[in-house]
């Protein structure tokens, strides 16, 4: 078991774990004791509990269902470098049929539209790290040429290629988001209804958070787009909270956007010199987007 956990989790007056589980390769772990389960998270920022908590009070106070944070004996939200938050049981919405689809975009659109009324940490809009670099078109301009020479030449004229489809995405108003609204990080819960977990949280505009689903719901499992599936999910985004002309005329591109980042990212993490491989899901659904190599 994990020693730092188990010394955090003295703070919070909780029964010593009985089992102990990694979520994921960056310091989430999943506790389970004799009165409930819970996620412990390794803090990386300044603001993360803070944040969340703020978010968490939001969503919930406007029946968008969260997972509760855990506040220490002594009422700090972080005790040794660790957070908590309660476990929230359902299962993912991977392989989501197109009424599920509907109901999941649906209620991403109240999601994103409750987080971006949430205050903006000063900390969140200076963040800089390879996560954040590459959900800026900007930054994905300047840096990846360079950066994908370590590539096979024809993906590096691929990524060349969707560089040029976001060449004119436009500055959009920035907000609170969540980075990563995958089918896994979406649970359908005990009672109905959903619940999106494993806040990932950057500031950009809510457009990036919408791209991001499309691309996990309607991209990337297919091996290209599914454009029958994408109307569907936009569709019932707009009746929620409809996206401006603006928005809806940029959505192409920041699709393009969202495949490149995940072609940009093992990237930017690698140093210099490393050799990189793309998985083969990532360039093909980057290729459906901006389509083939015109001949010569």
């Amino acid at each position: 078991m994990n020693s730092s956990v188990i010394t955090a989790l003295l703070a919070y007056d909780l029964p010593a774990p009985t089992r102990m589980s990694m979520l994921s390769g960056h310091g989430v772990v999943k506790v389970e004791t004799a009165t409930g389960a819970y996620v412990a998270s390794r803090q990386f920022n300044e603001f993360e509990p803070d944040l969340y908590a703020t978010v968490e009070e939001t969503l919930n106070g406007q029946g968008i269902r969260q997972p509760r944070i855990m506040r220490s004996i002594g009422g700090r939200l972080s005790v040794d470098g660790w957070w908590l938050r309660k476990w929230i049981p359902g299962s993912d919405v991977s392989g989501a049929d197109v009424d599920q689809l509907r109901e999941v975009f649906a209620h991403l659109s109240r999601y994103d539209a409750a987080v971006g009324a949430v205050a903006v940490p000063p900390l969140l809009k200076q963040l800089d790290t390879p996560f954040t670099r590459v959900l800026d078109a900007r930054w994905l301009r300047v840096e990846l040429p360079g950066l994908c020479r370590r590539l096979a030449p024809e993906h590096h004229d691929l990524v060349l290629r969707g560089l040029a489809r976001i060449a004119d995405l436009p500055e959009l108003p920035r907000q609170v988001i969540h980075g990563d609204l995958g089918p896994d990080n979406i649970l359908v819960v005990d009672g109905g209804g959903f619940c999106v977990i494993d806040f990932t949280p950057h500031y950009q505009p809510r457009l990036a958070a919408l791209a991001g689903a499309l691309y996990w719901f309607c991209v990337h499992p297919f091996g290209g787009i599914d454009r029958r599936r994408a109307d569907i999910a936009v569709t019932a985004y707009n009746e929620v909270a409809e996206l401006s002309r603006t928005e809806s005329q940029a959505l192409p591109a920041a699709i393009v956007l969202e495949a490149l980042r995940r072609v940009a990212t093992p990237l930017a993490l690698a140093g210099d010199e490393t050799p990189v491989t793309i998985a083969p899901s990532r360039v093909a659904a980057l290729r459906s987007l901006v389509g083939p190599r015109p001949r010569c």
